[in-house]
């Protein structure tokens, strides 16, 4: 990806995965092939620039973020961000990756 970010991409039943690590989260972006927007590095070199711009939660012992890039069609999956903080599992979710991101951020002031 960039900034020294490894990722590992797979493709299964019409989806390519882009996973990475970054600190104590986990982070996949998922892309429908029947998506016509952009390539899987593109959203996940996007999803990666947000997660660098506004911190996540950083008392997090562990987090996972799973965003997906297709939004609209009328089963499409909802975007979350789930992380733990001592005994406390959290979890924020979005139609949008960028919302669901937002909302965890958010959660972080």
């Amino acid at each position: 990806m960039n900034d020294q970010t490894h990722a590992v991409m797979q493709g299964v039943m019409g989806h390519t995965y882009v996973h990475w690590n970054t600190g104590n989260w986990s982070v996949t972006a998922i892309t429908s092939n029947a998506d016509q927007s952009g390539t899987p590095t593109q959203f996940a070199k996007q999803v990666n620039a947000q997660l660098k711009q506004a911190k996540l939660p950083d008392d997090a012992t562990t987090g996972a973020v799973t965003v997906y890039s297709q939004t609209t069609a009328a089963n499409a999956p909802t975007s979350t961000v789930k992380w733990q903080q001592g005994h406390q599992l959290y979890t924020v979710s979005g139609q949008t990756a960028n919302s669901a991101v937002k909302l965890a951020q958010n959660s972080a002031k």
